[in-house]
């Protein structure tokens, strides 16, 4: 069972030695070599701990990912959760190819998915599904160890438009080889060994995932799947990665979870939970901190949404403050500062500010919470001023805070 959360990464160069893309490999431990028992598992496992704990952008800084797959994960919902744009999908070698497998490529080729194979084999048993297979891919990976063979095996497929990528070079000999052979690109040990990245592991039970998933499938209100957003940040700030990842700077940044999810639709959120229950293990004390976490969240931006109304807040503010106070724990979630989360999400720019500076009238009811907590009496007498807040009339938005943290909201 996993405390800590692993990542590699290790580069894919051009010729010319800039890099074209990084592929993200699974790894159990902070070992440098981790064996696969399910693919489907470790797929899983390390998009999300791309996705929802490290971030795409601090892994690939805008460079193509490379990620194993299978015929079982390319079959799967779970591949909607991944962005076209930002990925290629490397089939693995011991991957069954059949009828089947082949109109699944088409159809993600059409939406815009791109293919490599992970190991080049003409000694197949169905050559002719596995020509099938070479005309769809982009990409190929080439052994280089093996001279003869890596001759051979270049020859073969140099006058496709296949972009040949030789693996495993571990030498200047090796490269400078590859290179006059006609390689495109090149990986491996001589130019950088896979660079590890880990962080502790704080995960919502897959039982919370399973009741939004069963939700979306009996086509549930709206209103239900928002109520179990509203008390999860956790979910909320990987819901915001999740559409950052798939659309872009929004034109429309994100201001309230209701929003959110209009954004992104039933059918891509049931695909993102689904890839979360996959890579799903159980830790009950990792869930109770985790609990008690979202806990407190949940209490801070109940206030902050009281405290927005008690200062005259339309009903839309309302809603904003709500979100900051919600968010307001996600440096500890997620042991980054909130100037680094903020690069993976388009949230709405006052709540950013608020979280980052600390800034606007959503900012200064963040640091009246901070004041509070902190039980600084200067501080809080100060803030409650700037905004035309008496003692008693905070002391009333703290007891009602109190009882709806009680009995839910």
């Amino acid at each position: 069972m996993e405390s800590t959360i692993y990542i590699a990464k290790q580069p894919i160069l051009k010729a010319e030695g800039d890099v074209f893309a990084y592929e993200l490999l699974y790894r159990r431990t902070d070992s440098s070599r981790t064996t696969v028992d399910d693919n489907m598992y470790a797929t899983a496992r390390m998009l999300v701990n791309t996705l929802n704990y490290i971030g795409l952008y601090s892994l690939v800084d805008g460079k193509y990912a490379y990620i194993k797959v299978d015929k079982e994960i390319l079959m799967s919902n779970i591949i909607n959760s991944i962005a076209p744009s930002h990925f290629i999908l490397e089939i693995l070698e011991t991957t069954s190819i059949d009828d089947e497998l082949l109109r699944r490529i088409d159809k993600l080729k059409k939406e815009g998915y791109i293919f490599a194979l992970n190991h080049y084999d003409r000694d197949v048993i169905n050559m002719h599904l596995f020509k099938e297979l070479m005309q769809r891919v982009s990409y190929v990976k080439i052994y280089s160890g093996d001279i003869v063979e890596f001759k051979e095996r270049l020859t073969i497929l140099h006058d496709t438009d296949i972009t040949l990528i030789a693996e495993k070079i571990e030498s200047d000999i090796e490269f400078n080889e590859a290179k006059q052979m006609g390689a495109d690109m090149f990986q491996g040990y001589f130019f950088c060994k896979p660079e590890l990245f880990g962080k502790d592991k704080i995960e919502p039970p897959s039982s919370l995932l399973m009741l939004i998933i069963y939700l979306l499938e009996s086509e549930a209100k709206l209103e239900r799947i928002i109520d179990i957003f509203n008390t999860s940040p956790y979910l909320t700030l990987n819901l915001l990665k999740f559409i950052h990842m798939h659309n872009g700077f929004a034109q429309n940044k994100i201001a309230s979870i209701e929003q959110a999810l209009i954004v992104i639709g039933r059918e891509k959120l049931q695909s993102w939970l689904e890839l979360m229950v996959y890579a799903s293990d159980s830790n009950h004390k990792q869930e109770a901190f985790m609990q008690e976490l979202q806990n407190h969240a949940c209490h801070r931006a109940i206030l902050m949404s009281i405290l927005a109304r008690e200062i005259g807040m339309d009903d839309a503010n309302v809603h904003v403050a709500y979100m900051v106070g919600l968010l307001s724990l996600s440096e500890v979630i997620f042991q980054s500062a909130f100037e680094e989360i903020i690069k993976e999400v388009d949230l709405d720019n006052d709540i950013a500010d608020a979280l980052v500076n600390k800034s606007g009238q959503f900012g200064e009811l963040l640091q009246l919470l901070s004041a509070i907590e902190q039980n600084d009496s200067y501080r809080t007498t100060a803030i409650l001023a700037h905004l035309g807040l008496s003692q008693h009339e905070l002391n009333e938005c703290l007891i009602q805070s109190y009882k709806e943290s009680t009995t839910g909201h």
